[in-house]
């Protein structure tokens, strides 16, 4: 392949200067608006419903506006509120906080694991960011040692108070044959491993025979039915894990040639009841006996003795062997950057109770939020809202490019919008890792993208990397065919944002330098 002759240094810097010139001319020519409509117009996504808002925060002028009252669902650009609304009401110094207790209360000791709705506890993710890293394994003997130090070698059962959120653990708009997803874990308020197990699968000895498997956390009670998966030597893996809903029995599909690279996670069912049976296991490992006898120290026994707690119960304080907190700023990390879903649902679940003083769910959480946009935005924002759920994954949330950028400008003007700008991803991290390949914005970008089948958004901020003027844009693409129509909207999004890129630019130039005396 040939290539142009390289032009000499000095013509290649006047060309440079002169499409600088160009293009600040544009810029300056308040040319925006058009330059948003004709990317949208020559995406070639004809059919797709398509929004768009551009605000500048410094002066409050729409910069570029198309069709920016539309109602479109939002995917994962809901978490921008939800993450946002957790900020104000909680603060940036809140932190879950789950307690594990020895109750010494009647006539034997019991141990009880209260739960604040954290979705940090036990995510691997968290687990080998911290200062001391570990495995999930390695916190899970922590807990049973720490119990084991406070003396306890008998209780008669261990009780799971997860009753700061209710117990709708799955939204009923989510997709039900996607409800054995990791984006789609129940929701407790005693979260553990964002309430997923790891599965691995493993080649067995012989060809044409089940495949091989390992789970994490270890969970031996758990069936998993390797019958319909197959070992092979050639081709690829094709392997999937399914769970019958309802239930914790997960079964093997397809072929196996080798240990995939990754794991596959799987949501399980009812998450608080496993946590507790993960101490349980943990407590036995330390010779802790569970159940009516004191000298019984047996998995089965100590299986039997998990509980949820009652509505009503009454439960002590107890004695505190443990305490395992996950900072608001991990929270928005993994909401924002990562966009794990467990954790915008916990959000919006903990913002309900919060406000309310009842068990959080989604549909006190939903009030609250829609009450925050009518009191930091009016009312006639609230009133093109329709909150569903925190994550986005309902398909029945409503929001318009309009309410996102006002959003964004009001979060930025709070106390807490360095730590809310600072939990957004930037390009090359998080779920921007792979984009804006093709050309990278001299300014800073911080943003959440969002898709669903058909749903494909984009939301953020762009921020001059001198003087930090900021530019909010929301860019919402709903009924977008599947294939090559995905890619060529996130382009169209791309494009927007480094046109955006170049106003700054243009308009808010670096400040020169003045020369040293005497030079």
């Amino acid at each position: 392949m040939s290539h142009p002759p390289a032009l000499p240094r000095t013509i290649r810097a006047l060309c440079t200067l002169a499409l600088v010139v160009a293009s600040s001319a544009l810029a300056l020519a308040g040319d925006l608006q058009r330059e948003v409509e004709a990317l949208v117009a020559q995406s070639g996504l004809s059919k797709a419903r398509i929004g768009v808002s551009v605000l500048d925060l410094s002066t409050g002028r729409a910069l570029a506006e198309v069709d920016a009252d539309q109602s479109l669902t939002p995917a994962s650009n809901m978490k921008l509120l939800t993450s946002g609304a957790a900020l104000l009401v909680l603060g940036e110094d809140f932190a879950f906080r789950t307690e594990f207790a020895i109750d010494e209360r009647g006539a034997g000791r019991r141990v009880i694991v209260r739960g604040s709705g954290d979705p940090g506890l036990g995510d691997t993710e968290l687990l080998s960011r911290g200062e001391n890293p570990m495995s999930v394994e390695q916190m899970l003997g922590a807990i049973a040692k720490a119990f084991r130090t406070h003396g306890l070698e008998h209780a008669t059962e261990i009780v799971v108070d997860d009753r700061i959120f209710d117990r709708e653990y799955v939204h009923p708009t989510w997709p039900e044959d996607q409800l054995n997803r990791w984006y789609c874990a129940q929701v407790t308020g005693a979260n553990f491993f964002t309430n997923c197990v790891d599965v691995y699968p493993a080649p067995s000895s012989r060809p044409d025979t089940p495949a091989l498997v390992t789970i994490e956390p270890e969970a031996p009670w758990m069936e998993i039915d390797t019958s319909r998966s197959r070992t092979v030597t050639t081709g690829q893996n094709t392997v999937w894990v399914s769970r019958v809903l309802g239930t914790n029995r997960l079964a093997l599909n397809n072929n196996v040639r080798n240990r995939p690279p990754e794991p596959i996670p799987v949501a399980i069912h009812e998450p608080n009841r496993f946590l507790g049976r993960l101490i349980a296991k943990g407590l036995v490992d330390e010779r802790v006996a569970i159940g009516p006898a004191q000298d019984n120290i047996s998995l089965e026994a100590a299986l039997s003795a998990v509980r949820l707690a009652e509505p009503d119960e009454v439960l002590a304080g107890g004695t505190l062997v443990a305490v395992v907190r996950t900072s608001m700023q991990d929270v928005l990390s993994r909401c924002n950057t990562d966009s794990q879903n467990l954790y915008a649902e916990c959000l919006l679940k903990r913002l309900g109770r919060e406000s309310t003083g009842q068990p959080g769910s989604w549909t006190n959480g939903a009030s609250v939020l829609r009450m925050l946009v009518a009191e930091r935005l009016g009312s006639e924002f609230a009133q093109t809202l329709v909150v569903a759920d925190g994550s986005g994954m309902s398909r029945e949330n409503r929001v318009t490019p309009r309410l996102i950028t006002a959003w964004l400008a009001m979060m930025r003007r709070a106390d807490v919008g360095d730590t809310f700008v600072g939990s957004l991803a930037t390009p090359g991290v998080g779920t921007l890792r792979k984009r804006f390949s093709e050309q990278r914005p001299e300014s800073n970008v911080h943003a959440k993208s969002g898709y669903l089948f058909g749903v494909v958004c984009l939301s953020g901020y762009v921020v001059h990397p001198t003087s930090g003027r900021t530019v909010a844009f929301s860019v919402l693409l709903n009924d977008v065919p599947r294939g090559e129509q995905v890619a060529r909207a996130q382009l169209m999004q791309e494009q927007v944002v480094i046109a955006i890129d170049r106003w700054l630019l243009a308009n808010e130039p670096a400040q020169a330098t003045a020369p040293a005396s005497g030079g």
